[in-house]
């Protein structure tokens, strides 16, 4: 049965690997990138049946957007992988204050996830990209409040990511099936 699966940050690495996997087992697949060259790139090595999606996911408003966009052309979304995310970057607090790593690696998943539920059914699946690195979370640095290590943001971000997977897997009814998986143990 053809499926249609979401992957964010589908541009390389796991993401587009993963795209080409499912691309060539017959499933439609969406692919999610910021960087359009790359995107197209991405597009033209997966083939078949995709299509591209542009958002900045350190704007959480260019993930509504994105989560609009997707709900207006497909009534259906079997699989969303969230795979995107951020250890280092030039510029890690971004212009509202917040770390980059909390935007990009588990405010925007959940906020996609939470926009895209509607249209995920009972039998479909969220599948989150954590990690093996994670730290307690500090809850004033998720707000921006106080400043982080790249690797110390980065554990936070992954251990927050997991947790909210765990409690939206056991708290809502009729949710798909929700897992947070470190793709290092899998390798």
């Amino acid at each position: 049965m053809t499926k249609t699966i979401l992957i964010t940050g589908s541009t390389d690495g796991i993401g587009l690997l993963t795209a080409k996997k499912l691309a060539a087992g017959g499933h439609k697949v969406l692919l999610h990138g910021r960087n359009v060259p790359k995107l197209e790139s991405a597009a033209a090595e997966v083939g078949r049946d995709v299509e591209t999606y542009n958002a900045d996911l350190s704007d959480l408003a260019a993930v509504r957007k994105l989560a609009k966009q997707i709900r207006t052309k497909h009534a259906n979304l079997d699989v969303l992988i969230n795979n995107a995310g951020v250890l280092k970057a030039p510029q890690t607090v971004l212009e509202n204050g917040q770390d980059i790593r909390f935007v990009v690696n588990t405010l925007a998943p959940y906020l996609l996830t939470e926009l895209l539920l509607p249209i995920i059914p009972a039998e479909g699946r969220v599948v989150n990209l954590s990690s093996a690195a994670q730290a307690p979370v500090n809850i004033r640095a998720m707000q921006g409040n106080v400043p982080l290590a790249d690797m110390d943001a980065y554990a936070q971000s992954k251990l927050a990511i997991t947790i909210w997977t765990r409690e939206w897997g056991t708290s809502l009814s009729d949710a798909p099936v929700m897992v947070a998986v470190n793709p290092g143990s899998l390798v």
